[in-house]
C-alpha cells in the first residue's frame, strides 16, 4: 500500500500535524540535525493513535544526504497518561483557584511553588513576597518566640512522615498589611513529595467567642453576686444555676444541688404542698408567668422561709421552652412582720369587741368609721346603721349635752388628728 501510494504516510499524519511533520521532514533533508517529534496518526481502522517519530539520516561517502529512515513507536499510553495527568492539573488548579480558603504548595527545598488568590487576599502576600517558607516564618509570624515555634512545628511535620498534620490551636499571623488574623493550619503530603498547606482563618469566630466568653463572665458576675436567689430548672426539674444567694437564703450550697432534682423534697417536704409547687412549674413551662407568688421552704437548718418568686420559660431555637429561670426575693422578715401585725390588729380587735365601754372611732369630719358592739347595744343599733353618720346624728335629743361634748370633741380632734376613738361611757 505504502508502495503503491507514496503519499500514503502523509495522509496518515493528523491534519492539525501534518505541517510540522513536514517541516521536520524539510530539515533533514537540508542537512539539519533534527530531534525525535512525536505527532499523531490514523490508523488504517480509524482510530487515532500518537507515536514518536525520530528520523535517521544516510550519508554517502562525500557527507551528502541520500535518505532517511523513518523510526516509529507507538507512544499512544504514555501521552493519554500525560494527557490525564494535565486535565487533573487543571482540574486540582482550578479547585484551588477557586477555594474560599488560602492554599499554598511547597516543594521538597522548602520553596513555594503556588498561592492561590484566596491566600492572597487574606493575607495580602503574593508569590513573590513568599517565595520560601522562610521568608513566611520571618514575615508572617510575631516575634522570635513565634517563628521558632512555626519553624519547629514545620520540622516536625517533614520528619513524621505522616500524610497530615493539624497543629491544635491557631497561630496570630501578621498580614501584609500590618493586621493581624488567626489561622488554623493544616499540613499534607501529596503524591508527588511537594507539601500542601491550607490555612482556615477563625479571626472572627475566636472574637465572637471571647466576647461570649466575656459574656458568659459578665452574666456569670451578676447573676452569682445578685442580692437575690437566681435559679433556673430544666424540663427533669433538675436546677443548672444556683448562685450565692440561693446557698446564703436555702443553706444549700451550689455542688449538692446542680444536676439532680432530690432538692425539691428537701426545699418542700410535704408531699401535698410539693405536688402544688411542681404544679405552678409546670404551668410556667406551658407558658404562664409568675410574678410575686409566695412560697414556703424548708431550709438546711429546718428554720422555715418565705420567697416571693418570679418565672417565666426560655426558649430553644424551634421555640420550645426549654428552661424555667426565676428570681426569688427572701420576704421572710416581711412575712413574720406582717404577721405580727395581724396578731396584733386580731388581739385589739378582741379587746375593743369585748370592752364594757362603748367605742367608736370617728374622721376629721366626725363621721363614724368603727363602732364596737357594746356601742352598737347603747344606742339600739345595729353597725350598718351607725357607720358613716355623726353622733350627734344619732343621739336622741334628750341628752344634748352629749351631742354638744361629742361635736366640741370632734372639733378639736381635727386640729390634731386625722382620726382617734371617741369612747362613750355607759
Amino acid at each position: 500500500e505504502f508502495e503503491n501510494d507514496p503519499f500514503l504516510w502523509l495522509n496518515m499524519v493528523h491534519e492539525d500535524d501534518r505541517l510540522r511533520v513536514i517541516t521536520h521532514a524539510d530539515a533533514i533533508l537540508s542537512g539539519g540535525d533534527v530531534a525525535p517529534i512525536e505527532h499523531r496518526i490514523w490508523r488504517k481502522d480509524g482510530s487515532l493513535r500518537w507515536i514518536q517519530n525520530t528520523l535517521v539520516p544516510h550519508h554517502d561517502q562525500f557527507g551528502r544526504l541520500i535518505s532517511y529512515d523513518g523510526l516509529i513507536r507507538d507512544v499512544t499510553d504514555r501521552k493519554q497518561a500525560e494527557d490525564a495527568l494535565h486535565a487533573s492539573e487543571a482540574m486540582f488548579r482550578q479547585i484551588c483557584e477557586l477555594a474560599p480558603f488560602p492554599i499554598a504548595i511547597v516543594d521538597a527545598s522548602d520553596s513555594v511553588d503556588y498561592i492561590n488568590p484566596r491566600f492572597t487576599e487574606m493575607t495580602g502576600y503574593s508569590l513573590e513576597d513568599l517565595s520560601t517558607t522562610r521568608l513566611w516564618m520571618e514575615k508572617a509570624h510575631i516575634g522570635p518566640a513565634r517563628q521558632r515555634e512555626a519553624s519547629r512545628l514545620w520540622s516536625a511535620f517533614l520528619a513524621s512522615g505522616d500524610e497530615r498534620f493539624e497543629p491544635q490551636r491557631p497561630f496570630r499571623v501578621v498580614c501584609k498589611d500590618g493586621s493581624i488574623r488567626e489561622f488554623l493550619f493544616r499540613l499534607g503530603c501529596m503524591a508527588d513529595g511537594r507539601r500542601l498547606v491550607t490555612l482556615q482563618d477563625v479571626t472572627e469566630y475566636r472574637q465572637a467567642m471571647e466576647e461570649v466568653r466575656r459574656l458568659n463572665q459578665f452574666q456569670e458576675i451578676m447573676i452569682d453576686n445578685a442580692n437575690v436567689w437566681v435559679s433556673a430548672i430544666d424540663r427533669d426539674r433538675r436546677y443548672i444555676i444556683w448562685n450565692k444567694a440561693a446557698e446564703r437564703i436555702t443553706g444549700y450550697a451550689r455542688e449538692e444541688v446542680l444536676g439532680h432534682s432530690q432538692i425539691w423534697e428537701l426545699l418542700y417536704p410535704d408531699p401535698i404542698y410539693r405536688t402544688k409547687i411542681e404544679a405552678l412549674f409546670e404551668s410556667v413551662f406551658d407558658g404562664e408567668s409568675i410574678a410575686g407568688t409566695v412560697l414556703r421552704i424548708r431550709t438546711r437548718l429546718g428554720a422555715t422561709k418565705f420567697i416571693s418568686l418570679y418565672s417565666r420559660h426560655l426558649l430553644d431555637e424551634r421555640g420550645q421552652a426549654s428552661a424555667i429561670i426565676n428570681v426569688s426575693i427572701d420576704i421572710t422578715g416581711q412575712q413574720e412582720a406582717e404577721d405580727r401585725l395581724r396578731e396584733s390588729e386580731e388581739q385589739y380587735r378582741r379587746l375593743v369587741e369585748t370592752m364594757n365601754e362603748g367605742l367608736a372611732v370617728m374622721n376629721s369630719e366626725g363621721l363614724l368609721t368603727y363602732v364596737n358592739n357594746r356601742l352598737c347595744g347603747m344606742l339600739l343599733q345595729p353597725r350598718e346603721n351607725l357607720l358613716g353618720r355623726t353622733l350627734a346624728e344619732i343621739l336622741t335629743p334628750r341628752d344634748p349635752a352629749m351631742a354638744f361634748r361629742l361635736d366640741s370633741l370632734r372639733h378639736e380632734d381635727s386640729r390634731q388628728h386625722a382620726q382617734r376613738p371617741a369612747t362613750v361611757a355607759t
